[in-house]
């Protein structure tokens, strides 16, 4: 996937800094935001190819900010970071506005097949 402007949300210092270092050392440019409110501020300020967002926060939902994303842009990707992805997918779950769901924690090479899936879907298969 070619270096992308992404934008992670997420109210845990760790997550942040985690998905931040893993995110550049794929050569993506990433701005962060500490909560919902902060991250639709940065997104109506610049311009992201990527928003990842976490789902439960203080402030906002992950699918609140999702929905409020989708609404300035409907084709913009959007992937929910959550402790309880696995139970999602096993269960069909997928919120509206939401494109993927990463679970927590994170690896590489699943942040990798996520970005791939929601930036060129149409692209060779892989693992995760």
């Amino acid at each position: 996937v070619r270096s992308l402007k992404i934008l992670v949300i997420d109210d845990d210092m760790w997550t942040r800094d985690l998905m931040k270092l893993l995110l550049e050392a794929d050569n993506h440019e990433v701005d962060v935001a500490q909560t919902g409110t902060e991250g639709l501020t940065q997104f109506a300020r610049q311009e992201y190819d990527l928003v990842m967002t976490d789902r439960a926060m203080p402030d906002m939902s992950g699918d609140q900010v999702a929905a409020a994303v989708k609404k300035v842009n409907p084709a913009m990707p959007v992937v929910l970071l959550t402790g309880f992805g696995d139970v999602m997918k096993d269960e069909g779950e997928l919120p509206e506005g939401i494109d993927s769901i990463l679970s927590k924690p994170v690896t590489q090479d699943e942040l990798q097949h996520a970005i791939r899936s929601v930036i060129d879907p149409q692209g060779p298969p892989s693992e995760p």
